[in-house]
């Protein structure tokens, strides 16, 4: 009976430490998800995923030239209970697309279109990418 009980309690605590300590499978926070350059003067751009209960989605844009276009961003964030978008579009100067944060609730998945263009309409970035985020394990 006490080694029942003693494998009973083990299996409970491994149980309740794995979920503290899991992340969701495919959950990335604190992740930069890269966009396809098409540009020489873009060396780098894409989103910066963060958050937990709440996730934010920054475009960033590294540039050394002094580049002035249009940023526009959809998110559609996507739950069992349905789904929702947000959309955001700005010009930027100076080769930096200043400070743009969309804000949500964890879904279940995030849906991202980036598309950054200069003044003239050429492409500088591109992203299209779906992100699986998966729920937040529950705090005890």
């Amino acid at each position: 009976m006490y080694l029942w009980i003693s494998r009973l309690t083990l299996l409970i605590v491994s149980i309740l430490t794995s979920s503290l300590l899991a992340e969701p499978a495919s959950a990335k926070t604190g992740i930069d998800y890269l966009g396809t350059s098409t540009d020489d003067r873009v060396q780098r751009c894409g989103i910066t995923l963060s958050g937990d209960e709440i996730v934010w989605i920054e475009p960033f844009l590294d540039s050394d030239s002094d580049i002035e276009g249009r940023l526009e961003l959809e998110v559609t964030e996507r739950n069992p209970s349905g789904k929702s978008q947000s959309r955001h579009a700005s010009n930027f100067v100076g080769g930096r697309l200043g400070t743009t944060i969309i804000a949500m609730n964890r879904p279940d998945e995030v849906a991202v279109m980036l598309s950054v263009t200069d003044r003239s309409g050429k492409t500088l970035c591109a992203m299209r990418r779906s992100i699986m985020l998966g729920s937040v394990p529950l705090k005890i």
